[in-house]
């Protein structure tokens, strides 16, 4: 079984917001061929991250794409995966000055 990595952003509705996730999405499962690439959303869009968590097993790391440490990150991420030892979360993309 591979590792599997969770990329979990807020959702969008407009139509360009979901294809740039889509496509940051794809572009990891090209250069990370030796994991299992899942996607996952703390709002408007589906999978939610409690579901993803709730329907995989084994090692997963839950990357938060976001560029603050926010409420979706510090809790709805939280409570989906601090009930399982499999998961970890890292950090969120930002805030970092490089990205600013």
């Amino acid at each position: 079984m591979n590792r599997r990595l969770i990329l979990c952003a807020h959702g969008s509705e407009a139509p360009t917001g979901r294809a740039a996730f889509s496509g940051l999405v794809n572009a990891v499962r090209r250069e990370a061929q030796d994991l299992d690439v899942v996607d996952a959303f703390v709002d408007v869009q589906q999978p939610s991250i409690a579901e993803v968590v709730g329907e995989t097993a084994g090692p997963r790391a839950v990357v938060p794409l976001m560029l603050v440490y926010d409420r979706p990150v510090g809790v709805d991420i939280v409570q989906a995966s601090h009930l399982d030892p499999d998961v970890t979360v890292t950090a969120p993309l930002g805030p970092d000055w490089v990205l600013a």
